[in-house]
């Protein structure tokens, strides 16, 4: 009863009535405003994540690519053969010149190492994007027996 005849007493009520919505709908549209600021920025690490992802998988796909083709000695059939004795050997000569990697690039710097390990030959990137300074690794490891014989890893 006493809602109703404040509701009817048109004397001073309607004031803390719109002050009221107006603190709602406030807090409702700074919310709203903060949750989408939130999502914004985790748009943004995620594209940083898959970025510094794809930039270090594409350096080990152009080492990869280098090791992969014919080698010009009739002694060894592709470069990855060349690169497992020399490194089994203790002797290794990088293949820079076959790697054609930018020299400056504006997304990201990429250092790739390729070593032996075991069966495997490991070609591992690491990628350290230049916006904010995440870094990615990512490794291929390659059987040596079977150079279809590939497995990924993030470590």
């Amino acid at each position: 009863m006493l809602i109703k005849e404040r509701l009817t007493n048109e004397h001073g009520f309607v004031l803390p009535l719109v002050l009221l919505v107006m603190v709602v709908l406030s807090v409702l549209f700074v919310s709203m405003f903060a949750l989408a600021d939130a999502n914004t920025n985790q748009v943004v690490v995620q594209e940083n994540n898959l970025r510094g992802y794809y930039m270090a998988r594409s350096g080990i796909e152009i080492a990869h690519a280098a090791l992969m083709t014919e080698d010009a000695d009739s002694k060894y059939n592709l470069q990855i053969d060349r690169f497992i004795e020399e490194v089994e050997g203790g002797t290794v000569t990088l293949l820079t010149d076959t790697l054609s990697l930018p020299e400056n690039d504006p997304i990201s710097d990429v250092e790739i190492e390729v070593t032996v390990v075991d069966d495997e030959v490991k070609i591992h990137a690491i990628s350290t994007l230049h916006s904010n300074g995440a870094i990615h690794d990512l490794s291929l490891f390659i059987n040596k027996n079977n150079y279809n014989n590939t497995r990924w890893s993030n470590r």
